[in-house]
C-alpha cells in the first residue's frame, strides 16, 4: 500500500486563495441584492464562519480523528481523476452508472489505490454519488481538499440562506434569531462543510424548501424551481434514502 492520502498539502498556500477569491467574489456580487435591507450584514459573516468551520473539520479530521468517511471520498475522486487521466471516456462512464460495478473499467483504479477497500463502499449508489457530485470540483481545482470542501460548503450555504431569506420574509422583526438558527449553529456548521454526503443534502435540503414554497405558494418562477425540485429531490433519493 502506499503511503496515506492526506488532506493537506503545499499547493494549499496556492490553491485555497484562489478558490477563496473566486467564492468571496461570487458571493459579493449576489450580496449586492440585499444593499438596504437588515440582513444583508449576515451572508458574508455567514460564509466566512462556515468556511471557518471547514477548515477546523479538515483539521480534526487529519489530525484528531486522523480519517474519516470524508478521506475516503477523497480517496475515490482521485482513483476518478486517475482513471480519466488515463482514458477521458471513462468519465461518460463515470455519470452515466448510479454505482460502481465489477465489470466497470473504473474498477481496478478503486480496488488498487491506497486503501485496497476503496471499491467495496462505492458498490452503493448513496457512497458514489459523493465523488461524482464532487469530481468537477476537484478538476477545476487539481484535487485540493479544502477547496473541493470549500466548494461543498459553498452549495450548502447557499441552501441555509434561502432557509434564511424564507422565515425572514415570515418573520422580518426576528431576523437576529433567524439568523442564528440557520446560518450559525455551531454542529450544524461542522457537519456540514466538508466533502461529505451532509454538504450535499444540506445544500439540496434548503434549495428544496424555498424552491417548493415559491413553486406551489407563490406561483413564481416556475420553471426554475421545477427543476431545482427535481434535481434536489434527487440528490436525496440517492445520497439519503
Amino acid at each position: 500500500m502506499n503511503e496515506k492520502l492526506h488532506l493537506f498539502s503545499t499547493n494549499d498556500f496556492f490553491m485555497v486563495p484562489l478558490c477563496a477569491i473566486i467564492l468571496y467574489a461570487i458571493a459579493y456580487g449576489v450580496r449586492k441584492k440585499y444593499e438596504g435591507t437588515p440582513i444583508k450584514k449576515y451572508f458574508i459573516a455567514g460564509l466566512t464562519t462556515r468556511f471557518i468551520f471547514t477548515i477546523l473539520y479538515a483539521l480534526t479530521i487529519e489530525y484528531y480523528y486522523k480519517g474519516g468517511d470524508t478521506s475516503m471520498f477523497y480517496q475515490a475522486l482521485h482513483d476518478m481523476q486517475n482513471a480519466i487521466s488515463d482514458d477521458s471516456a471513462i468519465l461518460g462512464d463515470i455519470y452515466s452508472k448510479a454505482n460502481l460495478e465489477p465489470t466497470d473499467p473504473l474498477i481496478s483504479y478503486f480496488m488498487y489505490d491506497r486503501t485496497g477497500i476503496t471499491h467495496y463502499y462505492m458498490y452503493q449508489v448513496s457512497n458514489f454519488m459523493v465523488p461524482k457530485f464532487a469530481l468537477p470540483f476537484s478538476i477545476l481545482f487539481f484535487r485540493n481538499y479544502l477547496c473541493i470542501s470549500l466548494c461543498l460548503t459553498f452549495f450548502a450555504f447557499g441552501s441555509c440562506w434561502r432557509l434564511f431569506k424564507l422565515f425572514y420574509s415570515f418573520f422580518p422583526h426576528l431576523h437576529k434569531k433567524i439568523a442564528i438558527a440557520t446560518l450559525f449553529l455551531p454542529s450544524v456548521l461542522f457537519w456540514s462543510g466538508a466533502l461529505l454526503k451532509d454538504s450535499i443534502c444540506m445544500g439540496a435540503f434548503g434549495f428544496f424548501i424555498y424552491a417548493f414554497h415559491q413553486f406551489f405558494f407563490l406561483r413564481r418562477k416556475m420553471l426554475a424551481s421545477g427543476i431545482i425540485l427535481l434535481v434536489s429531490a434527487f440528490l436525496f433519493y440517492y445520497i439519503k434514502p
